[in-house]
């Protein structure tokens, strides 16, 4: 079993019960068992190439068909089904997902059936995205540990504040299963990713957008978000408000790193803009045009949430060269590759292993 995620591994998928459980197992798994059947045979004989993938996109067609005509029970966590999905030889638990979903939807409270549905579809893909993860660190002799977790970076070791007494903090279950899950795509990111950023690539970059590292440095705004609805009720809006307050604490008294401290409180980060360019809302423009150099500013109501900004400051009133921007370059262009190796890799694990919902979100 994958450790620190509540999956039920191997022989877990044989103690799946009721009728459209096994329905759906009976319809779609031997149609996929057929397939890699026939592949194995393609791989092993390539002079039959071109039948055999006429065959197979054939049998692809037909267990699409079988696996649509499968009518899956939607997801009721008041009675969590034995497992919520499949993924390759590992069942994906129906009480610790609806556990988490709960506590996610308690502190976010999704506004209509819609969004709650929304919800839980990217909380499955994320849950998915870490078992592929985690099966293939296992698969290259390199399991995730604890360590791994508590040292997956900056911005993920800081949340360890809220991975305590689960007692103590409902929310602490969940923010630790999340760390785990994204530590798990890092170290996964790390070993197999292609994350090299040429000196090519950094030059390229310093003269496509040579109006930002060319010229002389000026403010930059480098926002975070404790996102709310302009539409939501006022105990959500204060929720989110205290998240932002929170978050705001934590980084003007050095406990916590910005990027540690948004995942311990939920922040987003938002890509950095420059002062001058003008564009926010006005009650953002004022908090932030008031604020030294290096200064946060108090949580900002704006339409898309909490807004919590520091302002910062490069050398002012002189050309930036090539060599004074090339350690700020790489390190934009590392985290650019970070995300698209990321997604890279994923969409080749998603690809080469059998996902299967057993519910209806």
């Amino acid at each position: 079993m994958m450790k620190g995620l509540p999956i039920l591994v191997g022989a877990a998928v044989a103690l799946l019960t009721g009728t459209v459980v096994w329905t759906l197992w009976d319809a779609r798994r031997p149609a996929a068992d057929a397939l890699q059947s026939e592949a194995a045979g393609e791989a092993a004989s390539p002079a039959r190439g071109t039948a055999m993938r006429s065959q197979l996109d054939e049998s692809a067609v037909a267990a699409s068909a079988a696996a649509t005509a499968v009518v899956l029970p939607a997801l009721d966590c008041a009675q969590p089904p034995t497992a919520v999905a499949t993924v390759g030889a590992a069942a994906v638990a129906g009480d610790a997902f609806c556990a988490e979903l709960t506590q996610l939807s308690g502190l976010l409270r999704p506004a209509s059936p819609r969004a709650h549905h929304d919800q839980a579809a990217a909380l499955f893909g994320q849950w998915r995205d870490a078992v592929l993860a985690e099966a293939a660190l296992l698969a290259d002799g390199e399991p995730l540990t604890d360590r791994d977790t508590a040292m997956g970076g900056a911005d993920l070791a800081g949340a360890a504040s809220r991975t305590g007494d689960a007692a103590a903090d409902p929310m602490a279950a969940v923010v630790a299963a999340q760390l785990r899950r994204r530590a798990a795509i890092a170290k996964l990111t790390r070993l197999r990713g292609d994350l090299a950023v040429a000196d090519r690539d950094i030059a390229e970059e310093y003269q496509r957008d040579g109006a930002r590292w060319q010229g002389p440095a000026s403010v930059q705004v480098i926002p975070y978000l404790a996102r709310c609805s302009p539409n939501a009720d006022a105990t959500t809006s204060d929720l989110r408000q205290k998240a932002a307050a929170a978050f705001a604490a934590d980084v003007v008294s050095g406990k916590s790193q910005p990027a540690a401290a948004a995942t311990a409180h939920r922040l987003e980060s938002l890509p950095a803009f420059d002062l001058k360019s003008g564009g926010m809302e006005p009650d953002l423009q004022r908090a932030v045009a008031a604020l030294q150099p290096g200064q946060w500013s108090a949580p900002v109501r704006s339409r898309a949430g909490w807004v919590v900004a520091q302002a910062a400051q490069g050398p002012a009133g002189q050309a930036r060269t090539l060599d004074n921007v090339r350690a700020e370059i790489a390190q934009q262009l590392t985290e650019r590759r970070k995300l698209s190796e990321a997604q890279r890799l994923l969409v080749a694990l998603r690809s080469s292993v059998a996902v299967y919902e057993l519910v209806r979100w």
